[in-house]
């Protein structure tokens, strides 16, 4: 979504609908998905892992949420106004381009750590644990309309 939101910045679709649609598009995600996984993450996951190094990362990437918001936030902001405004494209392109670029490196690490911290304890514990922390996963999703792409970006076949 960084990626598309850069492309958005630097070169936007031929016609306001297509605005509309890609800045819809990349606020929705980081209003409902991310905030989906960080779910994921605080509330099915890290209760469930009782390796130290594991629960150390998870806090560690917990505190990242919490820094991540403000730059979140500088990127959702133009792109809810684009997606309302799609003719101030020239206006608000240097804030989502600025937005997507300082995002991408601690993203970009925090990624790489759940990669390499996180997944593969996941992927250590018992079919049932794994299980349940799916179905809690589904039962958020429901609860919330979608959003969010089941398993926290990796995808149910992934966890199992």
């Amino acid at each position: 979504m960084l990626a598309l939101a850069s492309s958005l910045a630097r070169t936007p679709p031929e016609t306001e609908d297509g605005v509309r649609e890609v800045a819809e598009r990349i606020a929705r995600y980081f209003t409902r998905a991310l905030p989906m996984h960080t779910r994921d993450e605080e509330e099915s996951i890290l209760p469930r892992l009782t390796d130290p190094d594991a629960r150390a990362a998870l806090g560690r990437m917990r505190d990242e949420h919490h820094e991540h918001e403000q730059l979140l936030r500088a990127l959702i902001e133009p792109c809810e106004r684009l997606a309302s405004s799609p003719d101030r494209w020239a206006e608000l392109r240097d804030a989502i381009r600025d937005a997507a670029d300082a995002l991408g490196p601690t993203m970009s690490e925090h990624l790489a750590e759940e990669e390499r911290d996180v997944f593969p304890r996941i992927e250590a514990l018992e079919e049932a644990t794994r299980q349940s922390i799916l179905d809690e996963m589904d039962a958020r999703r429901a609860s919330r309309g979608g959003g969010g792409g089941g398993g926290g970006g990796r995808g149910r076949n992934r966890a199992q």
